[in-house]
């Protein structure tokens, strides 16, 4: 597949149009799954209780792994979890490719074209919102990111970054609101976020 360099979320929007298989995830170029990630999954997607996956992260510094982030107890071990929770739990790892969707559930989803940040807060949000849809959480590491200085989650370089940031957050606290988020647990989630003045702001002006 050869698109035009449009960005990421195009890239990944044309492999999207395009995939048929009855499951979908993304990994980059530069990081790894565990050798017994793909058995795993394929075991749970068989018994037909789930929809998508989150799984849990190490981070790799150069070459040395670093520790997964710690999951909340609600969290922490193999079941069946709510939107709200997930999202209040996980707010500050909203990177795509922890996740793994049944392509019947979440095929139509598509990341926004012309965002340099947090497209993938956005569409994340996006999946949460999907009725009725069966998420899982497996609290092991089975993805590992490597960490370096040229990561675009590094980078807020100018106005157009900026906006881009309060625009997810902004959606992301829209997304805590239908999800039934009570006014305690918003102002906790915007202490999660990057700008989280900024939506603490948003959530008192509501």
């Amino acid at each position: 597949l050869h698109t035009a360099n449009r960005g990421v979320s195009a890239a990944r929007n044309a492999a999207l149009e395009i995939v048929r298989g009855d499951w979908f995830g993304f990994i980059d170029a530069d990081d790894a799954i565990e050798p017994d990630a793909l058995e795993t999954f394929a075991k749970l997607a068989k018994s037909g209780r789930f929809d998508v996956f989150q799984v849990n992260n190490a981070v790799n510094a150069g070459d040395s792994a670093g520790p997964a982030p710690t999951l909340s107890p609600t969290l922490s071990s193999t079941l069946s979890c709510t939107p709200k929770n997930i999202l209040l739990d996980s707010a500050s790892r909203a990177w795509p490719w922890v996740r793994y969707y049944r392509r019947s559930v979440f095929g139509l989803l598509r990341f926004r074209e012309g965002m340099r940040l947090r497209e993938d807060l956005v569409f994340w949000c996006d999946a949460l919102r999907v009725p009725k849809a069966r998420w899982c959480v497996i609290d092991k590491p089975f993805y590992r990111y490597r960490r370096h200085a040229a990561s675009a989650s590094r980078r807020v370089q100018d106005f157009h970054d900026k906006t881009d940031l309060i625009d997810a957050h902004i959606h992301a606290t829209e997304t805590l609101l239908a999800l039934g988020g009570t006014r305690e647990e918003l102002a906790r989630f915007a202490s999660q976020l990057d700008f989280g003045g900024i939506a603490a702001g948003y959530i008192c002006s509501m």
